[in-house]
Order: C-alpha cells, then sequence, then structure tokens
C-alpha cells in the first residue's frame, strides 16, 4: 500500500506550494529520525512531524533494545525473549527474522550517518551511568565502554 502525503504551506498570501511525501513519521526523536533515514536511503520521500523540542540532546550514547520484558524479567539475549513478549508488542509483530535483520542492519545505518557504535545486536552488554549505576545497552557509541556484566569495574 502507497500513502501519498500532502501539505500546503505558503510562503506569500497568494501562492501555494504542494508538498508530496510518499511516508511521513511521527517522532523526531532517535527512533524516528533512524526509520526516516532508513526510508530516505531506500528511495522514499520522507518527512518528520514532531511536536516540542526531542529528548536527544539528553541521550547516554547508548542504544537500548528489550533490556527487560513488561513483567520486569532482565533480559540478556534480545531475540530469544521474543517469545515472552504478548502478541501485540511491536517487537513480536515485526518478528524474529526481520529484527535478525533490522539488529544487524543498524550499526551501518548510524555508521553511514556519521555515528560511529560498537555492541553486540545478540546480546545486550552493560555500561556505568554517569550516575553510577548499571544499565544494559546493545550498542553504544564508540567512545562508551560497554561490558559483558556487571563486574566491569569492580
Amino acid at each position: 500500500m502507497s500513502w501519498e502525503w500532502r501539505k500546503i504551506y505558503s510562503y506569500e498570501p497568494h501562492e501555494q506550494h504542494i508538498m508530496n511525501f510518499d511516508t511521513l513519521v511521527i517522532g523526531g526523536g532517535l527512533s524516528g529520525l533512524l526509520c526516516a533515514i532508513r526510508l530516505q536511503k531506500a528511495g522514499k520521500r520522507t518527512a518528520i512531524v514532531s511536536s516540542g523540542q526531542n529528548a536527544l540532546h539528553f541521550s547516554s550514547g547508548t542504544f537500548s533494545l528489550l533490556h527487560s520484558t513488561p513483567d520486569g524479567t532482565p533480559v540478556d539475549t534480545p531475540l530469544d525473549a521474543l517469545d515472552a513478549l504478548e502478541d501485540g508488542h511491536p517487537y513480536r509483530k515485526i518478528g524474529k527474522e526481520r529484527m535478525e535483520r533490522l539488529i544487524a542492519e543498524i550499526p551501518g545505518l548510524l555508521r553511514d550517518c556519521g555515528i560511529p557504535v560498537h555492541g553486540q545486536g545478540t546480546r545486550n552488554s552493560y555500561y556505568l551511568s554517569p550516575m553510577g549505576t548499571w544499565k544494559k545497552a546493545w550498542l553504544a557509541l564508540d567512545d562508551i565502554q560497554l561490558f559483558p556484566d556487571k563486574s566491569g569495574l569492580q
């Protein structure tokens, strides 16, 4: 199914311009930006609609991927935990095979945008947050140390 989004705007009261888009991404956070970049690279005319200021400037420099299930159970291997999610969960809807493909694609997409990252797509690692607590992440900017477990600096 193809969608065509249009927005009419005006430079002058007597001028109208039409902008055509294949895809409209709602949200200018990291997920929305990555989605829009991926669509644009696939040749889609893409627009992002965002309300207010996003929180990208508060980013820890890490990327989480299913660090725990909805009931709070810690997750070390996100793909293995997909079956524990409810059927309506977005990751379950995407499916394991597609998740594997997207997980493998995202580091390269980030690098193409000038964002060097490291980590394992198949396993969560740990990083020490600015507040001194251990947090899980599957990717991090190259200048952020990831540890295989919480014993990192102990």
